[in-house]
């Protein structure tokens, strides 16, 4: 119901403004996340690298002891798992974890709502803090055309250094890469971002219409304050 009325809304006001509808990935339009997945295929294809699950391991406890950011971690992953990787490589890999992910990992109802908003012809972005080489992918596939996505770095020969090329895209750095692609603040525009998680508040407080998905208990508890719509999408 929150979206037939949602969306006669924004027919009365796209004459002048642009409608602009943002996906989170991770949670939201996937049912798990994509760079555990990634990460995993990146050990089965090249099983040698199982030498250093210690050292991971370590990040890990780290990282859960709140020692160490995602960010960290994240990279760090990356670098021990996919380091020295040519693209072709990575790109092979990729490609096969967009088409699990596509054909068995998303939400079920993830499908429709972005189908909604491409028939109402909307300007749907991608905004994911996971790694660009597979959230294009994956986007492609939903026929989603825009993306802004955490970056790998890769060196002159295109081979993956393991480390990241700019922000990881979370919190306002994911606000801030938005703005960026659209050349404009968000707030001055119609528009509508899902998520599933906390981190997204920034977003949310950006927008017209925040729907929180499937939100954890602590998104739940915020969703009143911050006025987000709640929407399962496994039902």
């Amino acid at each position: 119901m929150f979206f037939i009325i949602c969306l006669g809304l924004l027919n009365l006001n796209c004459s002048s403004q642009e409608t602009i509808v943002i996906f989170d990935l991770d949670g939201t339009i996937t049912r798990s996340d994509t760079y555990i997945q990634f990460l995993l295929m990146g050990l089965w294809a090249n099983p040698r690298r199982l030498i250093y699950l210690p050292q991971l391991t370590w990040f890990y406890l780290l990282f859960k002891l709140k020692i160490i950011q995602d960010f960290v971690i994240k990279e760090k992953f990356l670098h021990i798992i996919f380091a020295n990787t040519e693209k072709n490589t990575l790109n092979l890999i990729a490609n096969q974890l967009a088409g699990r992910v596509v054909s068995r990992g998303l939400r079920k109802n993830a499908k429709s709502r972005i189908a909604m908003h491409q028939n109402a012809g909307h300007r749907i972005i991608m905004a994911t803090a996971s790694l660009d080489v597979y959230a294009q992918p994956i986007s492609r596939l939903l026929g989603i055309a825009e993306v802004v996505a955490t970056k790998c770095k890769f060196n002159s020969a295109g081979v993956l250094t393991g480390y990241l090329d700019g922000p990881n895209l979370k919190s306002t750095e994911k606000q801030n890469a938005v703005e960026k692609m659209i050349g404009n603040k968000l707030d001055k525009l119609v528009t509508i971002a899902y998520s599933d998680n906390d981190s997204d508040i920034p977003l949310w407080s950006a927008v017209r219409y925040g729907v929180a998905v499937n939100p954890n208990t602590k998104l739940l508890k915020k969703a009143n304050q911050l006025n987000l719509k709640i929407e399962n999408w496994d039902i």
